[in-house]
């Protein structure tokens, strides 16, 4: 439990960092990816801490500008696996939320980006 702990610790200074970072740089890309990756490494400390519904709101945040980076370059493939690692963190937090069938829907959706890229 202690190791859980300092890691959502870790991982929640390195979420305000980003933050910071990204609102003193608002127009930079770069900064935008380091948030949907501090983004995904919270939810990821969250769920292990047993902290679903934050992990699900963080997951979103992290997809939410993913999916926005990528449709504006859909043939860089670091953003399309930051939207398949915030997909797959909210269909696990939603499972762990007790929404199976959205759980699974968003599983489902990370793999078929997943897939489309790798084909």
């Amino acid at each position: 439990a202690g190791r859980t702990a300092e890691a959502l610790d870790a991982s929640r200074r390195s979420f305000a960092l980003t933050e910071g970072l990204l609102a003193a740089d608002p127009a930079s890309n770069e900064r935008r990816v380091d948030l949907v990756t501090a983004a995904v490494r919270l939810g990821e400390a969250e769920l292990a801490a047993g902290d679903a519904r934050p992990a699900l709101a963080h997951f979103r945040r992290g997809a939410a500008v993913a999916a926005a980076l990528h449709k504006a370059d859909t043939t860089d493939l670091n953003l399309a696996d930051r939207v398949v690692a915030s997909r797959e963190g909210v269909g696990n937090a939603m499972a762990a939320l007790g929404d199976a069938a959205g759980g699974v829907a968003e599983l489902r959706a990370a793999l078929a980006l997943a897939e489309r890229v790798s084909a």
